[in-house]
C-alpha cells in the first residue's frame, strides 16, 4: 500500500531531515512569523493557509481537525523541514525541482490515485495533503543526492553491488540462506533419539511425530512439533547437521554441551523442507539495504551541511526540541499557550525546491 511506503520512506525525514546539529532557538521570532529558517520565514498567513486548505480537503480534512494541535504541529513540521532541505540542497549544490518531486510521487502512487493514498493514510490516522506529501517527498529528493555526494554511487548501482554479494554468499554457503521447515524432538538419550530415527527412516511405523508418540520421552515434552528455522539466524554448527539431511528425510542432531549442566541433547529432525533463497529474495533484500545505507549516507551528509543553519520557531506555536537520539522536532506547547493564526488567507501552492544547482 503506497501510504505504508511513503511513510517507511520518508519517516526519518519529517522533522528536519536527521539535521542534529542545527542551531534551534524558539526566541526572537517576530509575532507575525511562525518560524525561520535560515533567511526563510514561515509567516502566519502562509501557515494559516496551509491548515486552511487540509481542513478543506475532502478527504483529510475531518481527520486532521479532529487531531487537533497534533495535526497542525506535523504539518508545521512538514513546513520547517521543507525549508531546511531547500536551505541544504543550496549549501551542497544540489536540487531537486517540483518536477523531480511530480515523477517521484507518481513513482510511490504506483498506479494508486493520490486520493486513493490519502483514504490509506486517513484510515491509519495519519491525513497528509498533496502539500504535505510534495513537501516530503522533496526532502527525500534532497536527501538522495546528497547520498549520492556522500557514497559516490546511486542507490540502483549500490543495491547491485548488494545482490552481487549476497549471490557469492548464498553459492558460497546456501545453507545460511536457505529456509527449513522441520519436525522434531528432543531427548536426552543418544540411544532413544536414533531408536526415533531409523523406526521413521524404516517407513514401517508412521511419521515422526507418529513414532515418538508411540515412544514417548517425557523428560523433554513427550512430542515432536513443527517449526520453521532460518538458516542465517541460527548457530552454524547446528544449521551444518540440519543441511546435512536431505529434504523428506529423518536423521539425528547433537547439541551441547549445555554451558550450565554439561548436558547434551539429540534431536530427531525429519527435513520437511529446505527451501534456498532464490535470486528474487535476494534482490529484495539488497534493495532494501542498499535503501537504508544510502539514506543514511545521506541523512549524514544532510547534518553536517545543515550544521550552521539557524532555525527559529515562535514560541506560540512550538518549541525545536532536539532528542539525545533521533530528529529535531517541533513540539506543541502548552495547551495554555498554543495557538493556531487567526489571520485568513488563500491558499498558496507549495514552495518548490531549488530548480538548479
Amino acid at each position: 500500500m503506497l501510504a505504508l511506503n511513503l511513510r517507511r520512506r520518508t519517516a526519518t525525514l519529517l522533522v528536519g531531515a536527521a539535521l542534529s546539529g542545527l542551531s534551534l532557538t524558539a526566541c526572537g521570532s517576530p509575532s507575525s512569523t511562525v518560524a525561520t529558517v535560515g533567511s526563510e520565514t514561515i509567516t502566519q498567513k502562509e501557515y494559516r493557509a496551509a491548515l486552511d486548505n487540509a481542513y478543506a480537503d475532502p478527504i483529510v480534512g475531518a481527520e486532521a481537525k479532529k487531531m487537533g494541535s497534533t495535526y497542525s504541529t506535523a504539518l508545521l513540521n512538514d513546513l520547517v523541514s521543507f525549508e531546511i532541505a531547500k536551505a541544504v540542497a543550496a549549501k551542497a549544490g544540489v536540487s531537486a525541482s517540483a518536477s523531480d518531486v511530480s515523477a517521484k510521487l507518481t513513482e510511490l502512487l504506483g498506479g494508486q490515485s493520490l486520493e486513493q493514498a490519502q483514504k490509506a493514510y486517513v484510515a491509519q490516522g495519519q491525513p497528509i495533503t498533496e502539500q504535505q506529501m510534495r513537501m516530503r517527498l522533496g526532502v527525500l529528493l534532497v536527501s538522495e543526492e546528497l547520498g549520492k555526494q556522500a557514497t559516490g554511487t546511486t542507490q540502483e548501482a549500490l543495491a547491485a553491488q548488494q545482490l552481487a554479494d549476497l549471490k557469492a554468499k548464498r553459492d558460497a554457503d546456501p545453507s545460511k540462506y536457505t529456509k527449513f521447515n522441520l519436525t522434531l524432538a528432543a531427548t536426552m538419550d543418544q540411544a532413544k533419539g536414533q531408536a526415533w530415527v531409523e523406526k521413521t527412516k524404516s517407513g514401517t511405523a508412521g511419521s515422526l511425530t507418529e513414532v515418538v508418540a508411540a515412544d514417548p520421552d517425557q523428560s523433554t515434552g513427550g512430542q515432536a512439533t513443527t517449526q520453521d528455522v532460518d538458516g542465517g539466524q541460527e548457530d552454524p554448527k547446528i544449521i551444518a547437521q540440519i543441511a546435512a539431511i536431505p529434504a523428506g528425510q529423518t536423521g539425528l542432531l547433537t547439541i551441547g554441551p549445555d554451558p550450565s549442566s554439561g548436558a547434551f541433547y539429540y534431536y530427531a529432525v525429519t527435513v520437511n523442507s529446505a527451501t534456498v533463497d532464490d535470486d528474487a529474495t535476494l534482490k529484495q533484500q539488497a534493495d532494501q539495504a542498499a535503501e537504508q545505507q544510502f539514506q543514511n549516507a545521506g541523512l549524514t551528509a544532510a547534518a553536517d551541511e545543515a550544521k550552521n543553519i539557524k532555525i527559529e520557531v515562535n514560541p506560540r506555536y512550538g518549541s525545536v526540541e532536539r532528542p539525545k537520539q533521533g530528529l529535531p522536532s517541533v513540539t506543541v506547547p502548552k495547551s495554555d499557550t498554543f495557538s493556531t493564526p487567526t489571520t485568513s488567507a488563500s491558499s498558496a501552492p507549495a514552495p518548490a525546491l531549488p530548480a538548479g544547482a
